[in-house]
């Protein structure tokens, strides 16, 4: 879903590097130019026997969105790319000390996601679950790209990032780095739901910057009710509506994530009807499937891998052109072929970008728990809406040192550190701006130009009544030493206003939007940057991290046309 000048599409780093002239640069995926707000949703289409079925167009499908028939404006079929075609996918080359947070995994039509989630999974089923990803991982189809989390008592970790590399895979899944974690008693129900929530948050913005369907395959041994709030409740009308849950299951369903929640306590003697049926709520709600009852794990993620790699993308335009956060309910069919099964969303919120959405939610909010006659549900409801975390304290905890990196705003940054080495005097002062950290300040630093080139297409853009398209991004560069401690941090507001003909040059790279930083870094020092930016209007997040040590020194950035 998207306003009307939104591209949803697989884009190269942002075009940047290739408007300042240089030779490489990422090959964009076939793109999908919206002309209004419309839906777009993935569908998996699925044969009696479970294999997929293949050569379907717009005539074979039919949508309606609240009874009402809706008129399908695009359909794009997406097969599993073969080992071959993986390898021919140009890889990401940049000019030396050129950084991006753009993840271009290799496989642009799907990738696999496993979380194991350490806080809802018995011992022994942790232990047999290792057995059958070990196992799984040495027979793991090429071609297939994984990235690997465990979710724990102190948060959600990327225990490996996208690759297509068996033996990469197999060393991720028999190291330490996922090993059995004991379940703390104190960890309480409302406290593990709230680490989850605060986990998918961060999950989805670091695969918003990934292109394609992600299949998200979720070990657990029990599901937390209403972790997907408002967004992925098929309840309406009950009062169980959390602004934090909204919040993550928003970032993941624009994130194209399609979760395969998996019972990996497989066949036990006690039945677990409750939480069966969250399981199979929760891949309702994003277009996967529910696998409980079955010790065959490996054979599930074998299923999954292939069935989630051949899909088909629906493009239409909703009759209902009100926007207020109100849940539609969308059911899809084959008409022509009673006998398939499909995967999909059922449903989604019509939701607007950014702190007009915030208020929105915030008002929904008080009407359902205004409704309820449980007096408790009505205090939770408004203490939900006191503890509801704002975007830009998302965007503080995302650039703390070890964060995910994340891509609902894709940029790169090059980085051009002066020739010699600065040392200050007893009385000399520091540079301006500078905010280098006191035990620091008159030891040997050096001074790095930063660059940010940020991708047009993911910044929110505000018509004016003068004709002008104003955008204001905030830029953070925060460097760390390796105990996560603060050396050093600079903060600018870039304030934009583009007349039409500088915005339509933008959006077609001829022109970039960047901005400029200078940095004061100490030498000798194990230290990380950590660079950042917010979209102020739409409440977007980029983030990355680079060691000082990967940017060479005497090798100056590239410089580019800005307007």
């Amino acid at each position: 879903m998207r306003a009307a000048r939104a591209v949803m599409a697989v884009v190269g780093l942002v075009g940047c590097v290739a408007c300042a002239g240089q030779s490489s640069q990422p090959q964009a995926t076939a793109t999908l130019q919206l002309t209004t707000r419309e839906v777009v949703m993935d569908i998996v289409v699925l044969d009696a026997k479970g294999h997929s079925v293949h050569g379907l167009s717009a005539s074979d499908f039919r949508v309606v969105e609240d009874g009402a028939p809706q008129t399908i404006r695009n359909v794009s079929e997406h097969r599993a790319m073969t080992a071959e075609e993986v390898d021919q996918v140009s890889p990401v080359r940049l000019p030396p000390n050129t950084f991006t947070n753009f993840v271009r995994p290799g496989n642009t039509n799907s990738v696999n996601v496993i979380v194991i989630d350490a806080l809802d999974t018995p011992l022994v089923a942790q232990m047999y679950l290792r057995q059958q990803l070990i196992g799984f991982m040495k027979t793991v189809p090429p071609g297939n790209l994984f990235a690997i989390f465990q979710m724990d008592v102190s948060g959600m970790h990327l225990v490996q990032g996208f690759t297509s590399d068996p033996v990469e895979l197999l060393k991720a899944v028999e190291s330490k780095r996922d090993s059995v974690i004991m379940r703390p008693p104190m960890v309480y129900r409302k406290e593990r739901k709230e680490l989850l929530n605060e986990g998918l948050r961060e999950m989805g913005r670091y695969l918003a910057g990934v292109p394609g369907r992600k299949n998200l395959i979720w070990f657990a041994g029990e599901v937390p009710r209403a972790v997907f709030g408002l967004s992925g409740n098929p309840f309406p009308d009950a009062v169980d509506y959390d602004m934090q849950s909204a919040q993550a299951a928003n970032a993941i369903s624009l994130s194209r994530v399609a979760m395969y929640p998996i019972d990996d306590r497989g066949l036990e003697m006690r039945w677990h009807p409750f939480n069966q049926m969250e399981l199979e709520r929760i891949a309702n709600a994003t277009g996967g499937k529910a696998f409980f009852n079955t010790n065959g794990l490996k054979e599930a993620l074998t299923q999954i891998t292939e069935t989630g790699s051949n899909y088909y993308t629906i493009a239409y335009a909703p009759t209902n052109t009100e926007w207020h956060a109100h849940h539609r309910d969308v059911e899809i069919a084959v008409p022509g072929r009673p006998d398939v099964k499909l995967l999909y969303r059922h449903r989604y919120y019509a939701r607007k970008e950014g702190k007009a959405q915030r208020v929105a939610d915030q008002r929904q909010a008080k009407r359902e728990t205004a409704d309820a006659s449980d007096d408790d549900a009505v205090v939770e409801g408004e203490m939900a809406l006191m503890d509801e975390p704002s975007s830009k304290e998302d965007f503080a905890t995302s650039m703390l040192l070890g964060q995910m990196p994340a891509g609902e705003l894709l940029f790169s940054v090059s980085v051009s550190p002066t020739k010699g080495v600065m040392k200050l005097g007893k009385n000399d002062p520091l540079p301006q701006g500078s905010l280098l950290r006191a035990d620091f300040q008159r030891k040997p630093f050096r001074q790095d130009e930063l660059l940010f080139v940020i991708d047009p297409n993911r910044v929110h853009f505000e018509l004016q009544s003068d004709g002008r398209y104003n955008a204001e991004l905030e830029i953070v560069t925060v460097l760390y030493d390796n105990q996560g401690q603060v050396l050093n941090s600079i903060s600018t507001v870039r304030q934009i206003s583009f007349d039409a003909e500088t915005y339509g040059k933008v959006l077609r790279h001829e022109l970039t939007v960047s901005s400029r930083q200078m940095v004061d870094v100490p030498e000798k020092v194990n230290a990380f940057f950590r660079f950042g930016v917010y979209d102020t209007a739409s409440e977007r997040i980029g983030t990355m991290e680079v060691p000082v040590d990967n940017v060479r020194p005497g090798v100056t950035g590239q410089g580019l046309q800005t307007p």
